[in-house]
Order: structure tokens, then sequence, then C-alpha cells
């Protein structure tokens, strides 16, 4: 079974990596309920705070963005489920073993520059004693090569 949350070896699989050539990134993702259970659960897309994305950009030889962006989740329709932000939250409701196909819209407010990146995550939770992780997403922007 596949459990990026239990088993850390799965994140390699939940990290997006792209590079920053226009104003607009377009991510999909599909969200799942690996419960045996109905669920409510919150979907939560946010820009990583500046001492997180210090750490990442430390780890891939790069320098933290300095821009801050406007995020909008997209159900698999193609219909905005939150207003552009730069946090979004949705509630979601998912059957026992359910699957559902969302985007993340990620608008820039300029352009990122080689060697700078920018990173968002998103979770999805459930409040089950407190709210707990069941699912992750990380994603990376990384600035082009400047051409001098």
């Amino acid at each position: 079974m596949i459990d990026p949350i239990g088993d850390r070896h799965w994140a390699q699989r939940n990290l997006f990596a792209v590079s920053a050539n226009m104003n607009r990134i377009v991510v999909p993702f599909i969200v799942a309920n690996p419960l045996e259970k109905e669920e409510v659960f919150e979907l939560k897309a946010r820009q990583l705070d500046r001492r997180q994305l210090e750490l990442l950009s430390l780890r891939m030889k790069g320098e933290p963005g300095e821009m801050a962006l406007r995020m909008r989740l997209v159900d698999g329709l193609g219909k905005a489920v939150t207003e552009p932000s730069r946090e979004s939250i949705t509630r979601l409701a998912l059957g026992p073993r359910r699957q559902r196909r969302y985007s993340l819209a990620l608008d820039f407010e300029k352009t990122v520059h080689s060697p700078q990146i920018v990173a968002v995550e998103l979770t999805l939770t459930y409040n089950a004693d407190g709210a707990r992780t069941v699912g992750s997403l990380g994603i990376v922007i990384s600035g082009l090569v400047d051409d001098g």
C-alpha cells in the first residue's frame, strides 16, 4: 500500500519540480481517502514559510525566492473551488478508498530567476482526535537560467 505519511520513502514520488517560464503554472494531482470509511478532509495549499524555504534552498543549492504567489484550487472539471489567494483551503468528503482529481493554479507576481526557488506544500488532513495528515505534495518552482 502506498503510504507517503507512514513510509517516508514514498515522499520522493510526491514532489514536483517545475521551471517558471510563464506567469501561471497549473499542477494536476489526485486526493485519495486511504480509510475504510467516508471522511471529510481539509485540502490546504500554502507557500513555505521563510525558514522552511531557506532550508530547502540550501539542500537544492539555490536561493529562497522573495515572491508571494496567488494560488487557487480547481476541481477535476476545471471549476475553481477557491478564490485566488496567498493560501487555498477547501473541505471535501470522500467515500472509502475513493479519489478525486484537482489542480493547483499558481500565479506569479514576477518572474523567478535562477538560482531562486519558490515552494508550495499541499496537505490533506482529517480530524481524528486532532488533525491527522493522510497525504502531502510538494511543488518546487525553480527560476530559469538568466541569459546574462
